[in-house]
């Protein structure tokens, strides 16, 4: 909780979209992107995600309530302004999660 508390003293909150994805034929229509790796070649696992890099740069750090934290490693074609997909290990996961307002905090790399 002190953990959380610091990246909150130093991160910018503002609403987002938070949706979920996971490494699916589904949810990654393009079978040479069902690799397991992100756009940043790093293992797509919880904790990673994906946003437009306009708006948080690869390797920042997001706070989403009722997910926790995630780093941006991945990014995808419908994924624009702000927006931040979150990774699930199942289909279900992501699924369940569905789309969501949420206020997002997070700090960019320097």
């Amino acid at each position: 909780m002190k953990l959380l508390a610091l990246f909150l003293q130093l991160a910018v909150c503002e609403p987002f979209l938070a949706t979920g994805y996971s490494n699916d034929p589904i949810s990654i229509n393009v079978a040479a992107w069902r690799d397991g790796l992100t756009a940043t070649y790093t293992p797509a696992r919880r904790g990673v995600c994906a946003a437009d890099w306009n708006v948080l740069p690869v390797g920042t750090f997001v706070y989403v309530p009722d997910y926790g934290f995630c780093r941006v490693e991945d990014r995808g074609a419908a994924i624009i302004g702000r927006h931040v997909d979150l990774f699930f290990p199942t289909r279900r996961e992501a699924l369940n999660w569905g789309a969501r307002e949420v206020w997002a905090c997070y700090v960019t790399p320097r």
